[in-house]
């Protein structure tokens, strides 16, 4: 099955990041979504992980390609981020994932390979400085641009 979405970088020579975001509390979606584009960034955003999955799998020539998702782990009513990124993985799709969650790391993975596909962790709540070095460090701008960072 073909995907939407390839390895490579979605990232415009501006800077702009296409990240794709997964949780199930709608207010965090919208307030990170609001952060991300505060930061110069596209965000979509899913409830869970086969919204996601199904976002990514899109035929709609539409569909932007993404340069990062960020998957919270406990999705209550769907599938969580830990099975989400494996389904990904199955896919052959080498986004960088990074969790999320509230849940300290030890409770988060019931095993070492549950985190293996994760490129980085983000514990809630995290902060603006948090987001932005994680952005930074998995999808660098093009030529040293960096609008997170000047926003």
């Amino acid at each position: 099955m073909g995907s939407a979405v390839n390895s490579g970088n979605a990232s415009k020579d501006n800077g702009v990041r296409s990240i794709l975001v997964l949780d199930d509390e709608l207010a965090v979606r919208k307030a990170l979504a609001r952060l991300l584009k505060s930061l110069g960034h596209e965000c979509t955003t899913a409830a869970t992980g086969e919204e996601l999955l199904d976002l990514i799998n899109s035929p709609d020539s539409t569909n932007p390609r993404f340069d990062l998702m960020i998957m919270d782990i406990k999705i209550s009513g769907g599938m969580g981020g830990i099975e989400t990124m494996q389904k990904v993985m199955e896919l052959g799709i080498t986004i960088p994932m990074v969790s999320m969650s509230g849940y300290s790391t030890e409770e988060l993975f019931e095993s070492e390979k549950d985190s293996v596909g994760f490129s980085g962790h983000l514990p809630k709540p995290f902060n603006k400085i948090e987001l932005v070095d994680a952005i930074d460090r998995l999808c660098p701008a093009p030529s040293g641009k960096d609008r997170s960072r000047t926003v």
